[in-house]
């Protein structure tokens, strides 16, 4: 396995368009060096894994140190200048009797080229069972365990926070949150588990429950409810269609407004897969569906990517809205006012993310700023204790329940 050292960083200086004129010339260069019975693949972003069959681990070492010299040979043109990269790798063996299954080996992979980025980069690491990382593999793959056993046995609880519309207070939609069940009734949060379902392969299967969940609820509310709901979505979502089939599939036989069911995509998940983004997002658009830009403004080429995605809202950068009322305040202000007026041009709506105190509300509605998230105007709550996303209860007291509910007062 390796990836490419800085690559974000070339991103950042050069533009998107000059990424991913690098990552197609170092694939080229990967497939140019490596045998036809050798399989080389992306995995996403700039992460690339070449598998051997019938090498020694003395002559995948070999490659590998060829490998990357190759990667060191490309040049493509980026702002005028000539933009060279460099890689780290990660190599680790197998033979038919040891008895490990294809997630060891990747992990094994994996952790070598975190050892190689820890020892400087630009260098090839070879896993060994006695180089001390053995708690790191045993965590990985118990991780790995829990998370598909609780995608097999409902192991997950799905948590909701609420978006408000900052001058009537009421609750424009949910973003939803996936929690997973752990000893003792304690719930996990995504950041600790996500990154080893993205590694397994089970970000898609992620996707697809808590998208399959938003559905029903949605089928379930009142059709007369105004409330949307929002899911967030990984980047191995948007490298196939097959997550695309599945929300097609899932709207089927929906009868709800579709514009209730929105999908969130990061800024940098975003950069990372633009053209599957752009595609995503206009299948987005013939469903009905809408899409959100979650971390707007936290990369270099922001508006590029605003200019080729089909966006329903921005959400922005979270730095940006704490920034408000520091020494960073007229700086941040202008950035907010900007993408404000950007997407009042654009026809798309500006959330704002962390809004952490009353006086911040207020600034950011002079701003023109309608929509904001926090934990001052709503915190995060099981989905089950939130009225608004229930069924409609039996007639006989439904006059006495408010069907949307949940406004938030602060």
């Amino acid at each position: 396995m390796l990836d490419l050292d800085h690559f974000k960083t070339i991103n950042d200086h050069y533009g998107h368009a000059a990424g991913d004129a690098l990552i197609i010339a170092v694939a080229a260069a990967l497939k140019g060096v490596s045998r036809e019975t050798d399989v080389v693949a992306r995995l996403g972003g700039d992460e690339f894994a070449i598998l051997l069959p019938e090498s020694s681990l003395a002559d995948a070492h070999t490659h590998a140190l060829k490998v990357l010299r190759a990667v060191k040979n490309v040049v493509v043109s980026g702002a005028g200048t000539g933009l060279r990269v460099d890689a780290s790798c990660g190599l680790a063996g197998f033979t038919a009797d040891d008895g490990q299954c294809a997630d060891d080996v990747m992990i094994n992979a994996d952790l070598a080229l975190y050892q190689a980025k820890e020892s400087g980069r630009g260098q090839v690491k070879v896993f060994h069972t006695d180089s001390g990382l053995h708690e790191k593999v045993t965590a990985r793959l118990l991780w790995s365990e829990r998370i598909r056993e609780a995608l097999q046995n409902n192991g997950f609880v799905l948590h909701a926070k609420p978006v408000i519309d900052l001058l009537t207070e009421e609750v424009a939609f949910y973003e939803l949150a996936i929690r997973l069940k752990g000893p003792g009734g304690i719930l996990i949060p995504p950041t600790v588990f996500l990154y080893t379902a993205e590694r397994f392969g089970m970000a898609v299967d992620i996707d697809k429950w808590v998208t399959s969940r938003a559905v029903k609820m949605l089928c379930e509310m009142s059709p007369e409810s105004p409330v949307a709901l929002a899911v967030n979505i990984s980047s191995s979502s948007l490298q196939s269609d097959q997550f695309v089939n599945v929300v097609k599939a899932e709207l089927k036989t929906a009868t709800f407004d579709r514009s209730r069911l929105i999908f969130e995509v990061s800024e940098a998940v975003a950069m990372a897969n633009l053209e599957r983004a752009r595609r995503f997002g206009d299948k987005l658009k013939e469903l009905g569906c809408r899409l959100a830009l979650d971390d707007f403004g936290a990369a270099f080429g922001s508006f590029y990517y605003l200019k080729h995605l089909p966006v329903d809202l921005l959400k922005i950068a979270g730095e940006y809205v704490r920034g408000l009322g520091t020494e960073n305040d007229p700086t941040d202000r202008l950035i907010i006012e900007a993408v404000v007026k950007l997407a009042r041009g654009l026809g798309t709506t500006v959330v704002a993310e962390f809004i952490g105190d009353l006086e911040t509300r207020r600034d950011l509605i002079s701003m023109g700023v309608r929509l904001g998230q926090g934990e001052f105007l709503g915190p995060s709550r099981d989905v089950e204790e939130i009225t608004a996303l229930q069924a409609p209860p039996h007639p006989e007291i439904a006059s006495s329940v408010n069907p949307v509910g949940d406004s938030v007062t602060t």
